[in-house]
């Protein structure tokens, strides 16, 4: 975890543990709460996302013998899947007038971004693991 990280959610524990609820209170735990998890999406994709890759070349590259990388691209998989619902999730509350989703909804979001990130890393492991030296070519032509 980030060190800058830590004291937002110092932040956003104290305000939610505060006696009085007021509107205000709540307001500003929202905010935080929209706050932490941009910054945790951003995290996600820094740290876990090149992680994911790695992980998933190694299990591919193992000939799916070597069940650790698997499970850690799994963990991670699933930790940036969620990131993005999180994230999606605190900036409709920023909407006026935005319900709270139920827990079927995001249950749906994740399984919806798992199958969104998973092709996409997928495509991308094989592509590297056909072409090794020409992905480089690619991703400087991308950029």
């Amino acid at each position: 975890m980030c060190p800058p990280l830590f004291p937002r959610h110092w932040d956003a524990a104290l305000t939610a543990l505060q006696k009085e609820q007021e509107a205000p209170h709540r307001g500003q735990l929202q905010l935080q709460e929209a706050d932490l998890s941009a910054l945790r999406l951003l995290e996600a994709l820094l740290q876990t996302g090149p992680h994911l890759l790695l992980q998933t070349y190694m299990f591919l590259a193992s000939d799916f013998t070597d069940i650790v990388p698997a499970v850690s691209a799994l963990f991670s998989w699933s930790s940036l899947s969620w990131a993005l619902v999180s994230y999606t999730r605190f900036m409709g509350f920023m909407k006026p007038g935005h319900l709270a989703m139920p827990w079927a909804a995001l249950f749906c979001q994740q399984l919806w971004r798992m199958g969104m990130l998973g092709t996409r890393v997928l495509s991308l492991v094989l592509f590297y693991k056909a072409y090794h030296v020409w992905v480089f070519a690619v991703a400087g032509e991308l950029s």
